[in-house]
């Protein structure tokens, strides 16, 4: 039988799962590779980036993990739940909308959707495993291509393409 994780919040208990990022060692290369390009040069081109582009793509990956664990809950468990970020520095997912066992619901409670949760758990571990992935994925469709393709079109019409502004020099 499986054990749900329970996180008090504002008074409340609710079934958690840890998604917590313990070991990032930076983005992927593997999406270019994925795409059909030279994950080798990705790489190069990847370690050249600031910090603050890793962690503005970071952050982006992040918040699409969270509209990903999102869109897990309701698929599991229907429209009425919601997934919100909790603990310190926010690696719990607690689930809102399900059976309180020590509540009201606590009758019922023995309807908690185990099998789902089971899913959910394994979903959400999916989407951590994959983090490193979705951040090279945003970097290299969101800055490396634009920055390869104005480099190719400046070699062929002879100038410049500011990618950023969008403006010619």
């Amino acid at each position: 039988m499986a054990t749900v994780t329970m996180r008090r919040e504002g008074g409340r208990i609710y079934p958690a799962v840890n998604v917590k990022v313990y070991h990032y060692d930076g983005p992927s290369a593997q999406p270019a590779e994925d795409a059909g390009e030279d994950a080798a040069k990705f790489a190069d081109w990847l370690d050249q980036q600031s910090d603050h582009e890793r962690e503005f793509w970071w952050r982006c990956a992040v918040e699409n993990g969270w509209d990903r664990i999102q869109e897990c809950a309701t698929d599991r468990f229907g429209p009425g739940v919601a997934v919100y970020s909790a603990g310190r520095s926010g690696g719990w997912a607690i689930v809102e909308g399900l059976p309180d066992p020590n509540g009201e619901d606590a009758e019922v409670y023995d309807e908690f959707p185990l099998k789902a949760w089971e899913a959910f758990e394994t979903d959400c571990a999916a989407i951590v495993k994959d983090l490193a992935y979705q951040v090279g994925d945003l970097f290299y469709f969101n800055a490396y291509v634009p920055e390869v393709e104005a480099l190719e079109r400046s070699r062929v019409f002879g100038f410049y393409y500011d990618v950023a502004s969008g403006v010619t020099p």
